[in-house]
């Protein structure tokens, strides 16, 4: 539905591309877009806050549309993560980042964790004595 805002203007659809979230949101006569990646920016935060109370991070970094999201209402989303947190932690929070890999970072990351598990001295010798032909 978001997406489906950000493709229109005027009232009219786009047929060369996408329009994106800041040109939409940018746009003061067009209230429900902006209003919509606020809402979306808002419930980005409430969710980021759930993670870092079960998990701890030390840093929390939003990837695809998160991070043009957070360049068009990252004062949405940080106070939403904000008033999320739980009383205990620590101050101050783990920051809330645009993710600086590509639009595959999340494929990367799947790729990285699968190497790390491989190419380690237990993956390595597991490898090594497992009956596989040469």
């Amino acid at each position: 539905m978001i997406i489906d805002c950000a493709h229109y203007q005027d009232g009219r659809r786009r047929d060369e591309g996408p329009v994106p979230l800041a040109e939409a949101a940018a746009r003061g006569k067009e209230t429900e877009p902006a209003e919509a990646v606020r809402t979306l920016a808002r419930s980005v935060g409430r969710g980021a806050a759930g993670l870092v109370n079960a998990l701890d991070p030390h840093l929390v970094a939003v990837g695809g549309l998160g991070r043009e999201l957070l360049e068009v209402a990252g004062g949405h989303a940080t106070a939403a993560y904000h008033d999320g947190l739980m009383a205990f932690r620590t101050l101050p929070p783990p920051p809330l980042v645009a993710a600086s890999l590509p639009d595959d970072g999340s494929l990367l990351g799947a790729a990285e964790l699968c190497f790390d598990r491989i190419i380690t001295d237990e993956g390595l010798q597991a490898w090594a004595l497992a009956d596989c032909p040469a």
